[in-house]
């Protein structure tokens, strides 16, 4: 389970990445092309970093952008290999890595929570 680290934690690990398709996909992380708040790469900081560290984040060719939960902005300049990957993923390379926009967050407990919805129409 992710341990809810700082983005700037995060991001020093992926610049030591030297194939982030493989590291993306060795921990689970899908996402949607042409997306840039539910590409791999979103998906993955905000899995790593939780609510506490990220409100919203967009991931584009050359530079993260994450907002905090207090408002406070931050750009990263995105390493070089994590920028080729986003061009050849939204190329449509690395298709195992692809999923619908709506599957992307799908899962009650993305971010590794426990909550549950309540649906109760009643």
């Amino acid at each position: 389970m992710a341990g809810k680290r700082t983005m700037a934690e995060v991001m020093a690990e992926v610049e030591t990445w030297q194939n982030p398709a493989f590291e993306l996909e060795k921990r689970g992380i899908e996402g949607s092309r042409d997306d840039c708040q539910a590409c791999p790469f979103a998906v993955f900081f905000l899995r790593e970093t939780g609510r506490n560290e990220v409100a919203s984040i967009k991931v584009d060719d050359t530079e993260t952008t994450v907002t905090a939960p207090d408002g406070s902005v931050t750009v990263f300049e995105n390493p070089s290999r994590m920028m080729w990957f986003i061009h050849d993923f939204d190329a449509g390379e690395y298709p195992e890595l692809d999923v619908d926009p709506f599957d992307v967050f799908d899962d009650d407990d993305w971010w590794g929570d426990d909550e549950e919805e309540d649906e109760d129409d009643g």
